[in-house]
């Protein structure tokens, strides 16, 4: 297995290119490890920031159109489209989700749970984030906002677009940023052999070809 799946069947008896193959292969396997006992937890910092991305093009695409939500009835309203005033949605606010915190289905800005509400769009599908049209209404109608039950626990709406929206970089920076607030660990880059050590195997080479060597 070392000589053939490692080495790829090359002959080399070089000590120190047969440990830059072994960190190499033990580096990978370790990170196949993390990823595999992880990958639940990935999935739900995916919804987190599906959320955040979700609100903040809410903020864009309606703060400057307070007559684009219209209540309808009880609990319920109707959500003009952002790009056409001929297509509307429906979002209903239901009773309080009893959903566990850890599943991070809530909004962090404007509290709204994806299994508190529904609408008939097309991005309301995604399990355990909500649409643009649902973050709307739970940011710009108090009415709204008052029904969800996360809202006084999770921190409020903020109204100013500049200071919300943020850039795609500040997204970056906080999907990587730990939850426990330390900092961030760099593993050692070992992809690459060291110069000095490809520059002897290839002396190697140009060795064995002038010698007739195979």
């Amino acid at each position: 297995m070392l000589k053939h799946a490692l080495l790829r069947s090359k002959q080399n008896g070089r000590l120190d290119t047969l440990t830059h193959t072994l960190l190499k292969h033990g580096e990978d396997r370790n990170l196949q490890l993390i990823a595999s006992s992880v990958r639940d937890a990935s999935d739900v910092s995916g919804r987190r920031r599906r959320n955040m991305l979700r609100h903040k093009n809410a903020l864009s695409s309606y703060a400057q159109k307070p007559d684009a939500i219209v209540k309808e009835g009880d609990n319920r309203w109707k959500v003009f489209c952002g790009t056409r005033t001929d297509v509307s949605y429906e979002v209903v606010i239901g009773s309080p989700c009893d959903c566990d915190n850890k599943l991070n289905s809530h909004c962090q800005r404007c509290g709204i749970c994806a299994y508190q509400v529904s609408c008939n769009c097309h991005e309301a599908y995604q399990a355990g984030v909500s649409c643009i049209h649902a973050h709307a209404v739970a940011t710009f109608v108090e009415e709204a906002r008052l029904l969800l039950g996360s809202a006084n626990s999770q921190p409020g709406p903020l109204y100013s677009v500049m200071e919300d929206v943020g850039t795609s970089a500040e997204m970056y920076v906080e999907s990587n940023v730990p939850r426990d607030g330390s900092p961030t660990r760099t593993a050692p880059d070992i992809s690459a052999p060291p110069e000095d050590v490809l520059a002897q195997d290839r002396t190697k080479e140009a060795y064995q070809f002038s010698e007739g060597v195979s």
